[in-house]
């Protein structure tokens, strides 16, 4: 390895953070899970244990969420974590790019086609969504990355020591991330059918057994928390994505659920012109194809034209052109995984594209220089959407337009607080210490369903049974009429939310 490759791999960082990182330059409290994980890692700093976050949420449950993240970044200052979360999943995403930009020289000595690979995964769309807010999602997705590259280095050199860093890096994804640990799962068990091959099964089995005995038996409860948010998910995946009174305006329309959008839509919208010409617009037809991650397209071109006879190669993509498979089989299928999260996928797929986007102009010829020009056009524009959403259009997610509110709750002497709808719901108890109408236990998803991902009983039904004082409504979403007034008095109007105040 010569200076180029070390130039090279800290380029393959610094291109990665810069482009996850500068949108939110400016825009420190944005996020939805940021604020639960801040809480939780908060907990274990005061040395209260992994179910101290529980005390903030109104339905009760241990906390059955993979820990290892948590433990992880619980070494940081609090302060610093507070003030800066948004710059550490671009910092972990950086080590993926140095992964992918190390596996690739290792296994093409090439440093121009390493900083190819790296460059294309920097720029794809799925990855930078993720990015955009502090999760645990790319924590888990670094491990995950570390652990299919060492099972492609032992498909290249046969060494077991590549196997052993397969089972390290499998522990540390099941303790890590749900979603990462499913598509590690499906991915092993499809590679021991389509090799013919024991290694992948044996690998998984010694994964599993692994976390649990790492875990001292903890990894149960987490296993049995992916059973239950899966099984909500799977029982309420049609109602995601509706108008959040659409269970309420559908008693007095037959019944029938409201997904339209406004009449006005295209006025709105600063895609218009994208919108009104997508019927001739090749472009459009191909993002529909592969949303979300464009160069995905690149494996399906290899799988037809280029032929790969090398083990690793074929087991690379065997890893993209799977989890595309996966995406799609989600988006349309009844199926494990079948809910908003189904995008995740793509997020698996980013890197296994970008290293074969990479060997693709190994031979640099018109014809592909055309495909990946056309892939990185559409990454483009993925971002630029991106981008923009987090500049413009992120109220439901923006911390900073409830400034008011935070403060007026931290100073009551009352508790119990529910939004409507739920984008603020973590964001309360980390900011004012109330308790929220939530769970940290995905076993009792289930008891969301009143009212997540809409609105499904009466509002007085949740008041009484779980004595709540506080109403946090976004008007531009729910009407303010929806709140008894007779029970409950509007106390602040802030940016188009109202908090109310149940009446003494």
């Amino acid at each position: 390895m010569d200076l180029t490759f070390f130039i090279g791999a800290v380029c393959a960082a610094l291109l990665c953070f810069v482009l996850r990182a500068f949108p939110r330059i400016g825009r420190p409290l944005i996020g939805h899970d940021t604020w639960a994980d801040l809480l939780v890692i908060d907990e274990l700093k005061k040395g209260h244990g992994y179910n101290g976050v529980c005390k903030y949420f109104l339905i009760e449950g241990d906390h059955d969420y993979p820990p290892l993240s948590f433990y992880f970044l619980s070494m940081f200052p609090s302060g610093w974590l507070k003030r800066y979360n948004w710059v550490i999943n671009p910092i972990l995403d950086s080590l993926n790019s140095v992964v992918l930009f190390c596996l690739t020289y290792v296994l093409s000595l090439s440093t121009q086609m390493a900083l190819v690979a790296s460059m294309i995964y920097s720029l794809t769309p799925a990855v930078l969504q993720e990015s955009l807010s502090f999760n645990t999602r790319i924590f888990g997705l670094v491990a995950f990355n570390l652990a299919m590259s060492s099972l492609v280095l032992y498909f290249h050199s046969g060494q077991s020591v590549y196997l052993a860093c397969v089972i390290a890096f499998g522990i540390v994804v099941l303790l890590s991330h749900k979603f990462a640990t499913q598509v590690l799962f499906f991915l092993l068990v499809s590679f021991a059918v389509l090799f013919w091959s024991y290694v992948p099964l044996m690998n998984l089995l010694a994964i599993i057994i692994g976390a649990i005995v790492v875990s001292r038996g903890f990894y149960v409860k987490v296993f049995l928390g992916h059973v239950g948010i899966t099984r909500f998910w799977l029982k309420h995946y049609k109602d995601y994505g509706l108008d959040y009174m659409a269970k309420f305006h559908s008693k007095s329309e037959k019944g029938k659920l409201n997904r339209d959008r406004p009449d006005n839509f295209h006025e709105m919208s600063i895609r218009s012109l994208w919108q009104r010409t997508r019927m001739v617009n090749p472009l459009h037809w191909l993002l529909r194809i592969s949303p979300f991650n464009p160069f995905g397209l690149v494996p399906v071109v290899i799988l037809l034209f280029v032929p790969f006879q090398i083990s690793w190669q074929r087991l690379v993509l065997c890893w993209s052109i799977l989890t595309l498979a996966f995406f799609y089989v989600a988006m349309y299928v009844r199926f494990l995984g079948h809910h908003v999260g189904s995008r995740q996928f793509l997020d698996y797929n980013a890197f296994p594209s970008a290293f074969l986007c990479g060997f693709f102009l190994e031979s640099p010829s018109t014809l592909r220089l055309l495909v990946i020009l056309v892939v990185v056009v559409l990454s483009l524009v993925q971002n630029a959407r991106a981008w923009i959403r987090v500049r413009l259009h992120n109220r439901s997610d923006d911390q900073s337009l409830l400034l008011k509110t935070f403060a007026h709750l931290r100073s009551s002497d009352k508790d119990g607080v529910l939004c409507l709808p739920a984008s603020h719901t973590f964001a309360i108890p980390y900011f004012s210490g109330k308790k929220v109408f939530y769970t940290m236990s995905a076993r009792n998803y289930e008891k969301l369903a009143a009212f997540f991902p809409v609105l499904s009983v009466p509002l007085d039904t949740l008041i009484k049974e779980y004595n709540i004082s506080f109403v946090l409504v976004d008007t531009t979403i729910v009407p303010v009429s929806v709140v008894d007034s007779s029970t409950f008095e509007p106390i602040i109007e802030e940016n188009g939310y109202v908090l109310f105040e149940k009446l003494s």
